[in-house]
């Protein structure tokens, strides 16, 4: 295969690959609707801020 053809194919593949999960869909929706994610994923912000803010001041502490 020639390098133009090689480029060609790879890209339908690729573009093929990416479409597939819109078309395709393994589960119905929840009878209640989407699931909200806010409460989790606030509290995960805040842990994650928590834990940089420890490891900032545990470093200057280090070197003082």
């Amino acid at each position: 295969m020639n390098p133009k053809k090689l480029r060609k194919f790879s890209g339908f593949i690729i573009l093929l690959t990416a479409a597939i999960p819109l078309v395709v869909n393994a589960q119905p929706d929840p009878p209640g609707g989407p699931v909200p994610v806010d409460g989790a994923l606030s509290l995960l912000l805040v842990a994650g801020a928590a834990f940089g803010i420890k490891k900032i001041k545990n470093e200057k502490n280090k070197y003082l």
